[in-house]
């Protein structure tokens, strides 16, 4: 009786220990509190400006901390409270694998704040396996947990009470007093982000007059101020400092609440208000005249909380993964988008280091609304830009639009900042200097539009920048240090006053905190916060005040200051050279040579050969269309005699406007793309050579490379179809001795023509692959590329039959409009290679074979070649639902996971036979919401219908869905069927 009694006992024990308790859910979802919330929390708190710079208030914040602080902690417990509820004897197993993955990530910010090596992760790990261990021995882990609950209430509170974020949700007005004044000139502010005064200057130090006309026509009738730095190397700090007349202030935030004595203020009484601020909120908004279109609050929450995840990982990741992660120190918001784009950019702690806010997004579109206000301008209005340009990234034309070289991250740019290869920083340098031209355009357009509204000579126009930015080896691009500070902080400022006065140049050493004065000493008005009379001019500093949390002194001396701006200067006229076409770039090899006529200097017999790509366009370009040409890409042949570097000119004319260095080695292989600047490329024909350097004991020699698109090409007979190619000195015939496919699309910022190619003679791959558009040859591909899925289905010969070859974006209208035809090449003969899509809709079906002995399915196209059914990295699937109109509805989706492209086609059979397709083109955003899909896929949705009489039963196997997409294709599982 005893022992059956203890034994049931014991069992009644175990039961109650598998079910749910409430100290259990509690002491979980504190656990998740610790391990989620509170590192964001922390660093949330550390730095409030991340609300004022988004726009976000208090039900921002509200918002954030009910689902931080509680939703997040009790939907990670709940796994665990639901497996104890349903199925109790899975209950332990779910919470002690639920609390080792928290542990393991509260192990993981343990490990990030003391700084260990990444080897000491299994430091970590161990923390992790321990708690497993403690959880599953012991009885009372669940108690022991629950001791944790007040973290759910500490880890918010400690955020919401906290200082700094109290006053991020702090009334706006705070205690502002809005000043009336006397004065009635119009004004107009435009400050400029990251551009650094040694951009603009020359030789002698003044305004470059060629390269910045419109700020030399300014400079003509104002005061330019040669030796004007800021303070900070921060926008956040150094805006309000420039509108309040006061020292850069780290402890404050750039809101009227924390700087309710400034600019806006000072003229808002008499003044009717125009503010662009897109990271600061200084202006009262309640006078603010400028229409902007503001998120709700869903939206602002929904990105809010999506940013927040690339966030928690920079706080708990170790350093080999926060660099593959997007960079948080670049933006205030979307860090996931263009991962590729903006590894330019060092991470840090402080993700707030540079003042951004969507800086992907169309930089340029503030600009254009603040010229139409602009229009408006009259007496006693103020018209105050702040615009984020010429900021990273550095892919903007001085025309304003944006052009794509299809390298990630900025040449030169390194985890630990610029590096020592000169080139290559010149390379960024040059990009710099052309989005610093676009600020010179801006100012153009203010000063025409100014003019057209006979208001230009009565405005008081002002032109500043917030601060630099450096281009010195072993230091990041904002990395304030005594060595930085000359090049960093010299900014430029220049005031054109209302009516105008003698060009003259003001040499006073000036920091941030005069701007605000000089300002108003030009209107003639007085500071009610400052003592002094109106016209009290700011005296000459002998050193510049610093805020900045790397550098230990508190102010620089203004002549060490002068020195490194002017050392910057001169490196950056270095790269600099005024030719008959413009200001041409010269951070290549042999720069001396640009600006030269290349006939003027010794020529030698021509071996080598060139493919421009895009070649075409340059010969009718249109510079709304063909932005991307202005970097020159190609490849070269008939190199093999050259050992080591081979380095090239570019012409435009005759005249060597660039020099390049190709990469690769051998005949095969080398590439070469540089940079043209805005300008050089004039609308309609453009006749553009590459030549190859030769070094000689007694000088240099060019040697022409010739276009090899003028020995291809294709021979028709009488009904246009291709009977040969002339290639070369060869006539290739063309048969159908090739099996492959072939695709042409976009991926990210080019395009690309990729594929695969076997001889069915010579069971090799093809040794070559020429694209052609137009009849004209496009490019030449000799790269063979192993594709993994192809030699699973088809065995070792197909190893190096893939291929692939990108080209400018802009052939990509034109491809899409006419298309291409591709053709491999195999010992002295030819097969045109077709592409997957036409032929899949023109005719197909399925059918098997034996490859090496196994079974393989094949989708059989309209050329008879075959595309293999195979898993590839295809994400697709369908919803099938029968109305009553008896029909079926087919929703699906079909996408590549790893370029993030939807598939070019999904076709139905029925029973072996193509029935119909589908195009994966339709927006379907509920796919992703869902989580059926990853983001970014959810685009390339599609649907269509098929008649019940033609598909009774879903269930009997008639119908089958391929999807399709580059020379593959893979088969989408039919689902139970919906009413």
């Amino acid at each position: 009786m005893t022992s059956n009694h203890l034994e049931r006992s014991s069992d009644e024990g175990d039961a109650q220990t598998s079910r749910w308790s409430p100290s259990e859910a509690l002491g979980l979802s504190a656990t998740a509190s610790l391990a989620i919330a509170q590192p964001l929390f922390e660093q949330l708190t550390r730095t409030p400006e991340f609300f004022v710079a988004r726009g976000a208030d208090v039900q921002d914040q509200l918002l954030l901390v009910l689902v931080l602080g509680f939703a997040v902690p009790a939907l990670l417990a709940l796994p665990s409270i639901v497996t104890r509820w349903l199925r109790p004897a899975l209950g332990p197993a779910a919470f002690q694998l639920t609390t080792a993955v928290l542990a393991f990530a509260i192990g993981l910010r343990i490990h990030r704040l003391l700084g260990w090596n990444d080897w000491l992760l299994i430091a970590t790990a161990a923390i992790a396996a321990g708690v497993f261990a403690l959880v599953r021995h012991s009885r009372n882990a669940g108690l022991f947990l629950s001791y944790l609950a007040p973290a759910l209430i500490a880890v918010p509170a400690l955020f919401w009470f906290h200082p700094d974020t109290a006053r991020a949700r702090a009334s706006e007005t705070g205690n502002a007093v809005v000043h009336e004044t006397t004065a009635t000139a119009p004004i107009v502010v435009l400050l400029f982000d990251e551009w650094s005064a040694t951009s603009v200057l020359s030789a002698n130090g003044g305004i470059d007059h060629r390269r910045f006309p419109n700020l030399a026509r300014v400079a003509g009738s104002g005061t330019w101020f040669s030796n004007f730095f800021s303070s900070t190397g921060r926008t956040l700090n150094a805006i309000p400092a420039l509108l309040s007349g006061q020292d850069p202030n780290e402890g404050l935030l750039p809101t009227l609440a924390d700087y309710p004595e400034n600019l806006f203020t000072l003229v808002g009484g008499s003044y009717d208000l125009y503010a662009t601020e897109p990271v600061t909120r200084l202006c009262p908004e309640y006078l603010n005249r400028t229409t902007t279109n503001h998120q709700g609050l869903l939206a602002r929450s929904k990105q809010l909380l999506s940013d927040l995840r690339w966030i928690w990982l920079h706080q708990v990741a170790p350093a080999s993964i926060r660099q593959r992660l997007p960079p948080i120190s670049d933006r205030w918001s979307d860090f996931g988008d263009d991962l590729d784009q903006d590894r330019d950019i060092n991470t840090s702690d402080d993700f707030l280091r540079t003042a951004m806010a969507n800086i992907r997004s169309d930089r340029t579109a503030p600009v254009a609304n603040f010229i139409d206000h602009l229009q408006q301008v009259r007496p006693r209005s103020l018209h105050f830009g702040h615009f984020l340009l010429p900021h990273r990234p550095w892919n903007l034309l001085a025309n304003g639009h944006r052009y794509e070289d299809g390298a990630p991250g900025l040449p030169g740019y390194t985890d630990t900042g610029w590096s020592s290869d000169k080139a290559a920083v010149g390379r960024s340098i040059e990009r710099y200097l052309e989005q610093v031209a676009l600020v010179d355009k801006i100012i153009g357009d203010v000063v025409d539009t100014l003019k057209a509204a006979g208001m230009y000579d009565d405005t008081l126009l002002l032109i500043a920048s917030d601060h630099g930015v450096t281009f010195q080896e072993g230091f990041e691009v904002r990395q304030l240090t005594q060595t930085t500070a000359g090049e960093l902080l010299a900014s430029p400022l220049l005031i054109k006053p209302p009516g105008g006065r003698a060009a003259r140049t003001d040499e006073r050493v000036l920091a941030t905190a005069d701007l605000l004065p000089l300002l108003a000493q030009e209107l003639g008005i007085a500071i009610p916060w400052r003592s002094g009379a109106p016209d009290l001019r700011p005296t000459s500093r002998s050193t510049i005040p610093i805020v900045s949390d790397g550098i230990e002194e508190d102010a620089i001396d203004a002549a060490d200051m002068a020195a490194g701006r002017d050392r910057a200067r001169n490196e950056i006229l270095n790269h600099v050279r005024e030719t008959a076409y413009g200001t041409a770039f010269q951070s290549g090899p042999h720069s001396d040579l640009v600006g030269i006529q290349a006939r003027s200097i010794t020529q030698r017999p021509s071996t080598a050969s060139v493919i421009i790509e895009g070649d075409e366009l340059y010969g009718d370009f249109k510079p709304e269309r063909h932005t991307t040409l202005h970097f020159v890409r190609g490849s070269l042949e008939g190199t093999a005699s050259l050992e080591g570097r081979i380095d090239l000119a570019i012409t435009l004319g005759g005249q060597i406007v660039r020099t390049v260095t190709a990469t690769g080695e051998g005949s095969f292989n080398r590439s070469f793309h540089t940079f043209l600047p805005y300008g050089f490329l004039a609308e309609g024909a453009n006749e553009l050579e590459v030549f190859v350097i030769h070094e000689r004991p007694d000088g240099i020699e060019l040697e022409h490379a010739q276009r090899e698109r003028a020995n291809a090409e294709l021979r028709l007979d009488a009904d246009g179809r291709v009977t040969s190619i002339l290639f070369g000195d060869q006539e290739l015939p063309v048969d159908g001795r090739f099996q492959g496919a072939v695709n042409a699309t976009i991926v990210e910022a080019s395009g690309r023509v990729t594929g695969w190619a076997f001889s069915r003679i010579t069971r090799r791959p093809a040794d070559r692959i020429l694209v052609f558009q137009r009849g004209r040859l496009l490019t030449s591909v000799h790269e063979a590329l192993d594709l993994p899925w192809l030699v699973a289905a088809m065995g070792t010969p197909y190893r190096g039959a893939g291929f692939q070859s990108d080209f400018h974006a802009n052939l990509v209208s034109e491809i899409q409009q006419v298309g291409v035809q591709v053709f491999a090449i195999s010992e002295g003969r030819a097969g045109e290679l077709q592409p997957t899509y036409p032929s899949v809709v023109a005719r197909s079906a399925l059918s098997e074979s034996r490859v090496d002995g196994t079974p393989f399915e094949w989708l059989v196209v309209g050329d008879g070649s075959r595309i293999p059914i195979v898993d590839s990295r295809l994400e697709a699937g369908i919803d099938l639902v029968r109305r009553r109109d008896l029909r079926w509805v087919v929703f699906g989706w079909a996408a590549d996971s790893e370029t993030k492209r939807g598939a070019e086609t999904v076709v139905a059979f029925k029973n072996g036979r193509y029935f119909s397709s589908f195009t994966p083109d339709v927006a379907r955003p509920n796919l992703a919401t869902n989580g059926l899909v990853r983001s970014g896929l959810e685009a390339f949705g599609f649907r269509g219908s098929i008649a019940t009489e033609d598909w009774p039963d879903p269930r009997s196997g008639d119908f089958e869905f391929i999807a399709v997409s580059d020379g593959i294709a893979q088969r989408i599982p039919i689902p139970e069927p919906e009413e």
